[in-house]
């Protein structure tokens, strides 16, 4: 599990994926997720120094609560990861 501490700011990365964009696939073979795309050099993300590019976001945790990005949209994705405490 990855912690990002945001200090009340956004997390400093970029996202890409859903189940209504199968093709966002990151690497040559990878199933159709939720993928860091981009990190922002001085945000959250980068500080944390756990995250990659490339990484896949299985599950978020939003107030003691595990949401699994499995099945989320891309609509919806951006709304959860504002709300986000941590990753695996």
């Amino acid at each position: 599990m990855v912690t990002i501490e945001t200090g009340g700011k956004s997390l400093g990365m970029l996202v890409m994926g859903g189940v209504d964009r199968p093709n966002a696939v990151f690497r040559r073979g990878d199933k159709p997720g939720v993928f860091v795309v981009q990190i922002q050099k001085d945000g959250a993300a980068k500080k944390c120094e756990r995250l990659r590019v490339g990484d896949r976001i299985l599950t978020v945790s939003v107030w003691m609560e595990l949401v699994c990005m499995c099945g989320i949209c891309s609509h919806s994705l951006a709304g959860w990861l504002e709300k986000t405490i941590s990753f695996t």
